[in-house]
C-alpha cells in the first residue's frame, strides 16, 4: 500500500503507527509508504502497545 504519491520516504515495517503529515492524519499498516518530503513537518505516533518499525530512506532531490 502506498499512502501519497512520494516513491521514497518511511516504510512502515512493523505495527500500525498513525504519520501526520502538515496537519492530515494517515493510518498505516505494514508495507505502508509514507512520504516525507523535504520541508513538510511530519510526525509518527504509535498507536498501541507494540514496537514501530521503520525504514526510512532518504536521498537528495534530483535538482540539487
Amino acid at each position: 500500500m502506498v499512502v501519497g504519491a512520494a516513491r521514497l520516504g518511511d516504510t512502515v515495517l512493523e505495527d500500525t503507527p498513525s504519520v501526520e503529515i502538515e496537519g492530515e492524519t494517515i493510518a498505516t499498516a505494514p508495507g505502508s509508504l509514507v512520504p516525507s518530503t523535504a520541508g513538510h513537518l511530519h510526525s509518527i505516533r504509535r498507536e498501541g502497545d507494540g514496537l514501530v518499525r521503520l525504514l526510512v530512506v532518504k536521498t537528495p532531490s534530483p535538482a540539487a
